[in-house]
């Protein structure tokens, strides 16, 4: 019976070490084009691939209710026209794409130079 538990445990500490991230590494990137969906989508196709889980892309898109959808078009329309970079960090996927939540797991402004 020792053996058998000795057997989960190690299994268990083998599985939490291979567990994949939640959300995206902090990411900078330039912006190639910004904007909205009719429906208020907002969407960022960035120059980099984002690792998020389940919908690796190099585009942003973030649910059209976001109350920081003004503020994140603002920062993304004045990084691509000054050829800036954005600094972000995504959390999950919206429609098949990385996106940004309402917590403070995620972020998006621009990056210093």
């Amino acid at each position: 019976m020792l053996k058998i538990i000795r057997h989960q445990i190690l299994f268990l500490s083998l599985m939490s070490l291979t567990l994949p991230s939640l959300a995206s590494d902090n990411l900078t990137g330039k912006v190639i084009f910004t904007g909205l969906y009719g429906d208020g989508r907002f969407f960022i196709q960035t120059d980099r691939d984002i690792n998020e889980l389940g919908c690796e892309r190099s585009r942003i898109d973030v649910a059209p209710n976001h109350p920081q959808i003004s503020h994140w078009l603002s920062i993304s329309l004045a990084a691509y026209t000054t050829g800036g970079e954005i600094q972000f960090k995504t959390r999950g996927c919206y429609g098949g794409y990385p996106t940004l939540d309402t917590t403070d797991r995620t972020w998006l402004h621009s990056k210093p130079q």
